[in-house]
């Protein structure tokens, strides 16, 4: 006969009472929150395109006669807040919590409650007047021309469906304010023009949309035609007709641009500047470095190595050359380099360009690529140093110098960009030598080298060279390095 434990029974009525009671609460809970989101997604819910909110300027710029009453310049700037249902507004209330950066350096917290906006036709978007931060971009206040804003927002009510009434809940979203554009200037060069193939970009900082019709601009004397459009993070000035060597500019006041977090849409006036040059030294890669008469010289990517540290942990931090462009017009040799530039403070790029049977030596002693560099079959007869971030400032340090003597050129030679910080590397610099200043013409061969240093504590050592071939010897955990002009990059000026 079994005897029966009276407690054990309890227990196992309590364990089965207890399951019960927690599944049913899990139920009650899984039912709860299928039912919170459809009631969200009945009543609706607001968002942005984006956590960055252009204003229609460049930094530094003072752009607050926007915002001022009879003010030729008087236009709406605002963000676009949307609504996946239609919604009205009840009381508009929150905050705008602005930080920005003084010009003494300080950063400095504002508080602006004064808010307003108007709804689109469809009531299902708020744009959300910007007018008291573009007051304060005045050139002065918001010293570099950026801020950051805490955005709280409430007051909306659903305008649709059986939650008509029901209120939105608050708004709550960190956004930056930038400037859309860098500059209001665009420079094009029309020495190798080809006409049905050639367009002149025009680079922002965000994406947009051009509002409205195709815009067709007739300018100078009536012959130039240009029609003007949008391709993601460009605006886009394509000829209508031949422009081929002409040297001109225009001023284009270019109608409907609307940023993808903008309320409102925009005018701008865009100066574009057809020029002689074949390239524009501006830091970005003219289409005319892939040109036929260019060369592009390639070098293998992961391949540095410096100190004799060849972990990965390190390698990942040394700049990378990946291309050489190199190209020529009747008045100058450009030479741009594309890569991973991590090329910070002392770091340095050299370019080392021999004329073929060049016994000159113009290399800069204070500026070398390793802590001992020697050149086998060949000198450099031109020598460029850039460290471009040095001192961290964003200014950098340029020079070239040519010959024997080291005549110093730089004022006559281009460089861009010439500087950078830690958090603003590049991975596209170029330049621009005047043939006539360091004897070059048509027909000479030239043997060019491309080199990164690291200048560390361990000292100055190269990590990376293009061609790689281009090293003959190296010792020391590369601080020591003969460099062969035998192996370089060729190219012959036409």
């Amino acid at each position: 006969m079994i005897k029966r434990n009276k407690n054990f029974e309890k227990l196992i009525l309590s364990l089965g009472m207890l399951v019960c009671f927690s599944s049913c609460e899990l139920l009650q809970n899984s039912l709860s929150s299928v039912q919170e989101e459809k009631l969200a997604a009945e009543t609706g819910v607001a968002s942005l395109n984006g956590k960055v909110w252009y204003y229609n300027g460049i930094a530094g710029e003072d752009i607050s006669d926007y915002v001022k009453p009879g003010s030729l310049k008087n236009s709406a700037q605002s963000l676009r807040i949307n609504f996946s249902k239609a919604v009205a507004l009840d009381n508009l209330s929150g905050s705008m919590k602005l930080s920005y950066r003084a010009s003494d350096g300080f950063m400095i917290e504002k508080l602006l409650t004064d808010l307003s906006g108007s709804f689109a036709e469809d009531a299902k978007s708020f744009n959300l007047d910007m007018d008291e931060i573009v007051k304060l971009l005045d050139g002065e206040t918001i010293a570099d021309g950026t801020a950051n804003v805490a955005l709280k927002l409430s007051g909306f009510i659903c305008a649709e469906g059986e939650q008509a009434g029901r209120p939105l809940p608050a708004i709550e979203e960190n956004i930056s304010i930038k400037p859309f554009f860098n500059t209001k200037t665009v420079n094009f060069s029309t020495c190798w023009y080809e006409h049905g193939e050639s367009v002149i970009n025009f680079p922002v900082n965000g994406d947009f949309t051009l509002v409205g019709s195709e815009s067709i601009y007739t300018v100078g004397d009536g012959t130039n035609t240009f029609k003007i459009s949008a391709d993601g993070s460009n605006l886009m000035f394509t000829p209508k007709n031949d422009i081929k060597n002409v040297i001109t500019e225009y001023d284009f006041p270019v109608y409907g641009i609307l940023p993808a977090t903008s309320g409102d849409e925009f005018v701008q006036t865009i100066k574009v500047k057809l020029v002689e040059d074949a390239i524009i030294i501006d830091g970005l890669q003219d289409s005319n470095y892939t040109v036929d008469r260019a060369s592009v010289f390639e070098d293998e990517e992961n391949d540095q190595n410096c100190f004799d540290h060849t972990e990965q942990s390190w390698t990942s931090q040394m700049g990378d050359i990946k291309k050489m462009y190199v190209v020529n017009d009747n008045k100058n040799l450009y030479i741009g380099l594309s890569g991973n530039f991590n090329v910070n403070w002392n770091d340095s790029i050299t370019l080392m360009i021999c004329k073929a049977g060049s016994s000159n030596d113009a290399t800069a002693t204070a500026y070398q690529p390793a802590e001992t560099t020697s050149y086998w079959k060949g000198r450099p007869d031109v020598y460029i140093y850039h460290k471009p971030g040095f001192e961290n400032s964003g200014n950098g340090l340029f020079g070239v110098l040519t010959g024997s003597d080291k005549t110093n050129i730089t004022e006559n030679c281009s460089v861009s960009p010439k500087g950078w910080t830690t958090e603003t590397n590049g991975s596209f610099v170029e330049y621009s030598i005047p043939l006539s200043k360091v004897g070059y013409a048509k027909g000479n061969s030239l043997q060019i080298i491309a080199a990164l240093s690291l200048n560390w504590d361990e000292g100055c050592g190269v990590c990376d060279v293009l061609p790689s071939a281009a090293v003959r010897s190296e010792k020391d955990g590369r601080t020591k390095v003969q460099f062969t002009f035998e192996n370089a990059a060729e190219f012959k000026i036409q």
